[in-house]
């Protein structure tokens, strides 16, 4: 089995994977500024098993917002702010084209991970 540091380090590649996967969509979308979640999952390709396709959301901007394990969440309008345990994420008001993607990591009482756009 994998070592939790392992898993870890896969979670953050797939959050990389869907935020390229949210600028790919949006490029697609020719500039405009909505790519709603099934959107997305359609170009999101290669996560791995610690990521389930069906918890990859999209939501608005929100000061902090709670992530699951499995799950990664695109915020829009949002940059990231301090990762938090027990996957809580704040974030900062950012420009309209600006997204944070993240999501939950087993290290760091289940911390969550932030990647700005």
């Amino acid at each position: 089995a994998l070592q939790a540091s392992q898993r870890d380090t896969a979670r953050k590649s797939d959050v990389s994977i869907v935020s390229a996967a949210y600028n790919s969509a949006l490029s697609n979308n020719r500039g405009g500024t909505a790519v709603n979640q099934d959107v997305l999952r359609r170009f999101v390709n290669g996560v791995s098993e610690n990521t389930s396709i069906d918890n990859i959301n999209i939501a608005d901007f929100s000061g902090q917002i709670t992530v699951n394990d499995a799950q990664i969440i695109v915020v829009l309008g949002a940059r990231c702010g301090t990762s938090n345990p027990d996957g809580q994420q704040d974030l900062i008001r950012g420009t309209r084209r600006q997204y944070a993607t993240f999501t939950r990591l087993e290290a760091g009482n289940h911390a969550a991970y932030c990647l700005d756009s």
